[in-house]
């Protein structure tokens, strides 16, 4: 949630994403794994490199609706 919250505000670095979350780079970086496998952060690619994080907004909806679903 505080990696989602972090991005909330626009695109970040994997630095800042840490930084500003307080969390460890290694929980960071597991976590970041996660939410892209979930559809639910955007990777910015330069090269062979990921040089920032996004919010995919799409995958937040799906997932809100999903969840929904669910509790019904």
């Amino acid at each position: 949630m505080k990696i989602l919250q972090s991005l909330g505000g626009g695109r970040k670095t994997f630095t800042e994403i840490a930084r500003q979350a307080g969390i460890s780079k290694g929980i960071v970086h597991d976590h970041i794994f996660s939410l892209r496998c979930a559809g639910l952060l955007h990777a910015y690619i330069e090269g062979e490199n990921v040089i920032a994080y996004s919010l995919r907004l799409e995958g937040i909806r799906r997932m809100n609706e999903q969840l929904f679903e669910y509790l019904q």
